[in-house]
């Protein structure tokens, strides 16, 4: 079984007593099917824990995220802890009953209380910074969490101690309803703004309008990325008609329900291009649990730079 190891930041990687560098790039071994092996991630920087766990078919350790493929699967090593060094409070904010801590106990962590219930919140591991604040929404004041990484921002929204609202955005607006502006970081640059409404202690949408990069031109893109941003502008919910012949476009509305729910586009293990040929192949993650997919591949032939045709690869 192929199995492709890679992870979120520079490790060690340690299988079957071999050691490896692993990084963003995939690396490959060759595992037994119907056994488990021990992986083990040593992180380089210094203020992340080793992570470890048995890797084998259908296996998804908390701390990865596997994709499923015919012959083998990849896992990415997506989360790890940081190393504890002391507990230390860093900010509080307080609403009513309400308070919101923000606290280093090797990352970053958010912990909420009204007068009922407590519950803690580990921010993502490469979170640099974070600020608490006050929102005004449905006629309420909400406390929340607004955190960077680098360019990313993430804000984590709360009723009491509950989360109520927790996600990477670029702008975020209170008021009568709560409007969030996220970015899908795909090529034609999606955007996706969300209106949402209180209802029965959590969220519900309203409406969401998804709009691309300005100036972006599907035509401008080497033919090879082309399927790549007509499934992302289909996973994005924005019209796709325009990567499409005009015959495949009259079927526009029956796409959807051809691919059917996807979570992620990919790029294709290197073993199914081995497998398939070198066409333009792409893969779509469908969830099968919290962090374990299923990947199946497409492919989408040009004519005339448009695509003419989607077709299942080992159907091809």
């Amino acid at each position: 079984m192929k199995v492709y190891f890679s992870s979120k930041v520079p490790c060690l990687l340690r299988i079957g007593g071999e050691t490896a560098t692993c990084g963003r790039h995939p690396l490959c071994a060759d595992l037994p099917e119907n056994e488990v092996t021990l992986a083990e991630f040593f992180p380089f920087d210094g203020g992340l824990m080793p992570a470890a766990a048995p890797i084998g078919r259908d296996t998804a350790p908390p701390f990865c995220d596997v994709a499923l493929f015919n012959g083998g699967m990849c896992v990415h090593a997506a989360r790890f802890c940081g190393a504890r060094r002391g507990m230390r409070v860093l900010a509080q904010e307080r609403e009513g009953r309400a308070m919101l801590t923000l606290y280093r106990d090797g990352e970053l962590h958010l912990a909420a209380e009204d007068k009922d219930t407590f519950g803690v919140l580990a921010l993502p591991a490469e979170t640099e910074d974070a600020s608490l604040g006050r929102l005004r929404f449905a006629g309420r004041t909400l406390l929340y969490a607004e955190s960077r990484a680098g360019k990313k921002k993430r804000l984590t929204l709360f009723d009491g101690a509950s989360p109520l609202f927790d996600g990477e955005v670029l702008g975020f607006a209170g008021g009568n309803e709560l409007v969030t502006q996220r970015p899908l970081y795909d090529i034609p640059g999606h955007v996706a703004e969300s209106t949402w409404t209180a209802e029965g202690g959590g969220l519900r949408l309203l409406r969401s309008e998804v709009r691309e990069r300005e100036g972006f031109d599907p035509a401008a893109l080497p033919e090879r990325l082309r399927p790549f941003a007509f499934f992302q502008t289909v996973l994005a919910r924005g019209d796709p008609a325009k990567y499409l012949t005009p015959a495949l476009a009259e079927r526009t509305k029956e796409i959807a329900g051809y691919l059917g729910d996807f979570c992620r586009v990919c790029l294709p293990p290197p073993a199914c291009y081995r497998a398939y040929g070198e066409e333009n192949h792409v893969a779509l993650a469908y969830r099968e649990r919290k962090n374990l997919f299923r990947l199946r591949l497409f492919s989408a032939p040009l004519e005339d730079g448009k695509i003419a045709n989607l077709l299942p690869s080992d159907e091809n």
